[in-house]
């Protein structure tokens, strides 16, 4: 799914005198699901995916600085020793289905709203300025308005020690 809104990438970098100046400023377009099985992707999101803008990522923690400031996130779910922190555009009318994942994801509304839902059936309005933190559990978002939902999402990888979401609804790295 396309959007015309894009978030911006601003990132500093040190000088070789150690001071700090502004060397990427830049659109980060939608990018392209990665690490989630096809059957997922159909399965989860009839209507095609939101618009993901995947803005940074690290493979693992911590970060070894300087950051390369001219890395380019591949847009993949974490593992469970890295993030990704990325905003997702969803359309009015958008409808997903439950999935989860090994991770704990921040989600913070920017703009606009979602129907927020759990697998046992809680059901909250999911608005501009709330904050989910998703604890690798199974969820479901719907716009159900007539304005585009912007989510902002730190996305953490975990490493899960107990029950599961059952397999069929997992998005992510290949399960062990």
């Amino acid at each position: 799914m396309t959007t015309e809104w894009q978030p911006r990438r601003i990132v500093t970098a040190l000088d070789d005198e150690g001071k700090s100046y502004l060397v990427r400023v830049e659109p980060v377009p939608p990018s392209a699901p990665v690490n989630v099985p096809a059957d997922s992707i159909s399965r989860s999101y009839p209507q095609g995916p939101p618009a993901v803008h995947a803005v940074w990522s690290c493979d693992e923690l911590p970060f070894a600085l300087p950051a390369d400031p001219q890395e380019i996130p591949t847009g993949a779910h974490p593992g469970p020793l890295g993030l990704r922190l990325s905003v997702t555009v969803f359309p009015p009318g958008w409808r997903g289905e439950m999935f989860w994942s090994n991770r704990v994801d921040f989600l913070w509304m920017m703009s606009g709203q979602l129907l927020y839902a759990t697998d046992r059936g809680d059901e909250i309005v999911f608005g501009s300025g709330d904050i989910v933190i998703q604890n690798g559990t199974n969820k479901a978002f719907f716009n159900n308005w007539d304005e585009p939902a912007i989510m902002g999402s730190l996305l953490c990888g975990a490493v899960r020690n107990g029950n599961a979401p059952p397999a069929h609804e997992y998005h992510g790295p290949p399960l062990a």
